[in-house]
């Protein structure tokens, strides 16, 4: 059986002048990821794999090191693309694409298309990895369509409770492809 622990990243600044890719962890943000060491402690994970987002690498660097891993990012593992065309507000853009899952704004990526990478990833994973435990940093958008992919009913609402919970760490449990089980890690 494979497992995977995902791991949404923790608090991250909110700095206009710095990429989105590259924002850092707050000083909170920071703390949390020191945390999830012990939080995790009862885990032996066999690989790391992360979004190239800096924000998720950080969450999970201080489970790298105390694993004794490599971490390897993985484009697949990042964030939904965003283009800021067109006049929309975040939160009005949020709620079309969760009622429309092929919506996007031009040059930006839909919630189906996120989720199609994203289990096309998972998927790879378990095929290579069928009896290890992963450890994946990822984003809130992403791991909100991993879970609608599993449970349809996951929508709009849910994500929204999802949001401001940084990090939030999900294990998942794989026979082959299939999912057998997935439980919410609660974090201190």
């Amino acid at each position: 059986m494979m497992k995977i622990v995902f791991v949404r990243h923790a608090q991250k600044e909110r700095q206009s002048y710095v990429k989105d890719k590259e924002l850092p962890l707050t000083a909170a943000g920071l703390a949390s990821s020191l945390a999830l060491v012990r939080q995790l402690e009862g885990y032996q994970f066999d690989r790391a794999f992360s979004s190239p987002f800096k924000r998720a690498k950080d969450t999970i660097a201080p489970l790298v090191v105390a694993n004794d891993l490599a971490l390897t990012e993985c484009e697949d593992l990042q964030e939904r693309r965003v283009k800021a065309e067109g006049v929309i507000k975040p939160a009005d853009y949020v709620a079309r694409q969760w009622a429309d899952f092929d919506y996007k704004l031009t040059g930006g990526e839909s919630l189906a298309e996120v989720q199609a990478r994203l289990i096309a990833k998972i998927n790879a994973f378990a095929l290579a990895y069928p009896q290890q435990t992963l450890l994946i940093g990822t984003h809130g958008t992403a791991l909100a369509t991993i879970l609608n992919y599993y449970d349809a009913s996951f929508g709009l609402a849910d994500y929204l409770q999802l949001k401001p919970l940084m990090p939030y760490v999900l294990e998942a449990r794989f026979e082959g492809t299939t999912l057998v089980g997935m439980k919410v890690i609660t974090i201190e």
